[in-house]
């Protein structure tokens, strides 16, 4: 008896594990499916994703809500006009995603960097950087986030005291407190 139970609770074991591997491939998998699919085509909608993927328009908007914060692709634009980007990126060898980020910034700073905004915070520095009065629903056009998006990094960016407003919301404009963090 205690033969067949310690049997069949390996095999459970095993089965579990190929599941879970399976289902590491599977997520692998449809991670390149979108990010093929969005090199071969931009403007590709949630719609076409989901039936080269089979997955439901939530699984879609998770997989690139994923893939977002990744830094793997970009919405450029609204969501109706917009397109997407993959970002292709190389690293310096045997560094992460975010080591390379610091390694770049320090390169840059006289100082070393000490916090890291983000991509779509870094897009915002760079842009009030050019263009000091810029609006958000400029930003909104160069982050492809929407205003409450657009408001959220904004609010992050003086939290950490990297932006500070001077001036009303309507002929106000930005003034850049830290300059060492910035990135092209």
């Amino acid at each position: 008896m205690e033969e067949v139970v310690r049997k069949t609770v390996e095999e459970m074991e095993d089965t579990v594990e190929e599941t879970v591997e399976e289902m590491e491939n599977t997520v692998e998998e449809t991670e390149e499916i979108i990010l093929n699919a969005i090199r071969n085509h931009s403007k590709i909608t949630a719609k076409e994703l989901m039936l080269r993927t089979g997955l439901s328009r939530r699984g879609v908007e998770y997989q690139l809500d994923k893939l977002k914060k990744n830094n793997r692709v970009q919405r450029i634009g609204t969501n109706k006009g917009g397109k997407w980007k993959v970002i292709e990126k190389e690293y310096p060898l045997g560094y992460t995603v975010e080591e390379s980020v610091i390694f770049a910034a320090e390169e840059k700073a006289e100082e070393p960097v000490v916090e890291i905004v983000g991509a779509t915070g870094n897009i915002i520095v760079n842009a009030i950087r050019k263009n000091s009065k810029i609006t958000a629903k400029e930003l909104m056009v160069c982050t492809g986030l929407s205003r409450r998006g657009v408001e959220y990094q904004l609010d992050k960016l003086k939290r950490k005291n990297f932006i500070e407003r001077v001036g009303p919301n309507k002929g106000g404009e930005w003034i850049l407190i830290r300059k060492d963090f910035l990135l092209d």
